[in-house]
């Protein structure tokens, strides 16, 4: 793992959380706070997986059932 890469990754998700978190905690978006943590706190993870050499799997498959779901749960009989 090339290290410039990780301080580059690091580095960004500080700036973006340095740009976006203060303004949520001022409007006291406490809901929008969460799931921008959470989406963050995902793609960092999976990002650093990536430069770790990880074989990460593609989401697809795990979206795709979610969607066939809520069709189903959806779906008018």
């Amino acid at each position: 793992m090339n290290l410039v890469y990780l301080a580059s990754l690091v580095a960004i998700l500080a700036l973006l959380v340095l740009y976006e978190v203060p303004a949520m905690i001022k409007h006291k978006h406490w809901r929008d706070l969460v799931v921008f943590s959470v989406l963050s706190l995902s793609v960092f993870t999976v990002s650093l997986l990536m430069l770790m050499g990880v074989d990460v799997p593609s989401p697809i498959i795990l979206i795709q059932a979610v969607v066939n779901g809520l069709q189903k749960l959806w779906a008018r009989p």
